[in-house]
């Protein structure tokens, strides 16, 4: 920012902190290069849980896990689907299967994801992210 707009490195971090107070920025997001952190693999676990189950309670337990990303209740042939990011394919099966062996989950179908393509909010451009050999 300092380079495109005429003002110091003080004027520019005042700027952002009067923009902060008025509440016109609202809140930062950092988008992590994960191609330059080292070989992670990104996995996608369907969950189907026990009739009577409770969904929400189980997503809520599972997003706690240090892998899970993210956590959804789903309608459909699923009942909920995990994100989980990890070092290698043993992680992602150590996680799995711990997660398969909580009582609550009937079965889990583990999706390994290859390449991904994400908007990023802002830009006209979507970001490519193939999975490292």
């Amino acid at each position: 920012m300092i380079k495109e707009v005429p003002l110091s490195e003080t004027g520019v971090r005042r700027r952002i902190a009067l923009l902060k107070s008025s509440g016109v920025i609202v809140k930062f997001t950092t988008i992590v290069a994960h191609e330059k952190v080292g070989p992670l693999v990104e996995a996608f676990v369907l969950v189907n849980l026990q009739p009577g189950a409770d969904v929400r309670a189980f997503v809520r337990r599972a997003v706690r896990l240090a892998n899970v990303r993210e956590g959804s209740q789903l309608a459909g042939r699923f009942d909920s689907l995990l994100r989980i990011r990890a070092a290698n394919n043993d992680a992602i099966a150590d996680i799995a299967n711990r997660i398969k062996g909580w009582a609550e989950v009937d079965r889990t179908e583990t999706l390994i994801a290859q390449h991904r393509q994400r908007h990023v909010a802002g830009s006209r451009d979507a970001i490519n992210e193939s999975r490292g050999s």
